[in-house]
C-alpha cells in the first residue's frame, strides 16, 4: 500500500463517525447512573442525539451530568425520522458522532433505535453499544427459565379473544421448543394481561412477573400459574415484564407439588 493510500485510509478512520447506543435508566421512580465511567465520558461529549422522547432524554442527560447546556444539544425524535432515507439524510448532515437514547433500557432492544443502527452500518459508521441495564435480560435472568431459547413478543393485542389465542399459541411454542416467552404491557393494562395469562396458561406453566427492575420497588416472582391463581395479586402500574415457559411432562409432578403447597383463595380457570 502506497504512503498516500495509507494516509487517506488513516484519515478516513480518524474522521469516521460513530453511533453510540446509550442505555437509559429503567426505574422512573429512582433513576441512577449505571454506565461505565469511560462510557459516561463519551456520553458527555456527544451533542447530536436520536431520542425516543426529547423531554425524557433531557432528564437522562442531566442525570448523566452532560456539561453542555441542554438547549445547545440536538435532540431529534426517532418518530420523526421514520424512514431509512430520513435517517440517512439526518445522520449524514454532520460528521460528528451521534448518540441514541430511548426512554428506558437499551436502544434497539424492545425500544426504538434498530433502524438507526441499520443506517449506520450502511453508511460505514462505527457502531458502539454501551453496557447498561436491559429489562429483557434482567427479567430473563431473574425468572429461572431458559435463557438458551427465548422470544420477546412485545405488546400483545388488547382484544381479549385474540390475546387469549396468542397466549395459547406461545404456550404451545414454548412446550414444543422448550422456549421462554416474554411480553410487556402498558403499565395501566398490567392487570388485564396478568389476568389473561393466569386464565389461559396451563396450571403447571411457570409464570414470572418482574416489576420496577433496578428500582427501589423491584419485585421478581416466579411460580406455577396454579400458585398465582391461589393468591390475590395486583401487578400495579409499574413497568413490568411477564415471562412464561411451559413445563414438560417429566417436570410436572414437581411443579404440581409446589402449587398444591401454596396457600390462598382458589381461582376459577377456563383451563384445567
Amino acid at each position: 500500500m502506497s504512503e498516500s493510500v495509507q494516509a487517506a485510509t488513516h484519515l478516513e478512520r480518524a474522521t469516521q463517525p460513530a453511533l453510540y447506543l446509550v442505555p437509559a435508566p429503567l426505574s422512573q421512580i429512582a433513576p441512577s447512573v449505571e454506565l461505565l465511567p469511560s462510557d459516561l465520558q463519551t456520553v458527555q461529549r456527544i451533542t447530536r442525539w436520536l431520542v425516543e422522547t426529547p423531554k425524557t432524554a433531557r432528564a437522562w442527560l442531566k442525570l448523566y451530568a452532560h456539561p453542555e447546556p441542554l438547549a445547545n444539544l440536538t435532540l431529534s425524535p426517532l418518530s420523526e425520522l421514520d424512514s431509512p432515507d430520513a435517517l440517512t439524510d439526518w445522520m449524514s448532515a454532520d460528521t460528528s458522532d451521534v448518540g441514541v437514547l430511548s426512554d428506558a433500557g437499551c436502544p434497539g432492544v424492545a425500544a426504538p433505535g434498530a433502524q438507526a443502527v441499520a443506517v449506520a452500518h450502511q453508511l460505514g459508521w462505527k457502531v458502539c453499544p454501551m453496557v447498561g441495564a436491559s429489562s429483557l435480560l434482567l427479567a430473563l435472568m431473574g425468572s429461572g427459565m431458559s435463557g438458551q431459547s427465548c422470544v420477546f413478543h412485545g405488546y400483545l393485542t388488547v382484544d381479549a379473544s385474540q390475546r387469549s389465542r396468542s397466549i395459547e399459541e406461545t404456550e404451545r411454542q414454548s412446550a414444543r421448543l422448550a422456549q421462554t416467552q416474554m411480553a410487556i404491557e402498558t403499565p395501566y393494562r398490567n392487570a388485564a394481561l396478568f389476568e389473561a395469562l393466569c386464565a389461559t396458561l396451563h396450571p403447571t406453566t411457570m409464570l414470572c412477573v418482574a416489576s420496577e427492575l433496578r428500582g427501589p420497588g423491584q419485585r421478581i416472582q416466579s411460580q406455577p400459574v396454579a400458585a398465582w391463581r391461589r393468591q390475590p395479586f395486583d401487578p400495579g402500574k409499574l413497568a413490568t415484564l411477564f415471562v412464561w415457559q411451559a413445563v414438560t411432562h417429566t417436570d410436572k409432578s414437581a411443579v404440581n407439588a409446589v402449587a398444591v403447597n401454596r396457600k390462598g383463595p382458589s381461582a376459577r380457570s377456563r383451563r384445567s
